[in-house]
């Protein structure tokens, strides 16, 4: 579980340093551009995106989302296994002698 939690610390930190939106190609009369895709306050910006730059921003935003995925999965094993220890805690009472007795005259 401690080893899930740093990992969790650590994919959060690394996805903060990666760029967050899409590459969007754009055809201007037959030329063709390429615009970095982002959201700020709810707003959609673009930023022109020289060519030579493409793959690497490319390559950038897959890794955010492969490791966005893999923290959706490790928040989900946490969520799962914390449900599963309270689920396994229960209570008893345990009735002896004259308690077992007033309990079973009633019946």
């Amino acid at each position: 579980m401690r080893n899930i939690n740093e990992r969790i610390s650590n994919l959060k930190q690394e996805i903060d340093k990666l760029p967050k939106g899409s590459i969007a190609k754009k055809t201007i009369k037959g030329s063709e551009y390429f615009y970095f895709r982002y959201y700020i306050n709810g707003v959609r910006k673009e930023k022109y995106i020289d060519i030579s730059l493409v793959d690497e921003l490319k390559g950038q935003i897959n890794k955010r989302k492969q490791m966005e995925e893999e923290l959706k999965e490790l928040k989900n094993k946490v969520t799962l296994n914390n449900k599963i220890k309270r689920n396994n805690t229960f209570s008893c009472n345990i009735r002896i002698n004259e308690d077992l007795r007033k309990f079973v005259k009633s019946v």
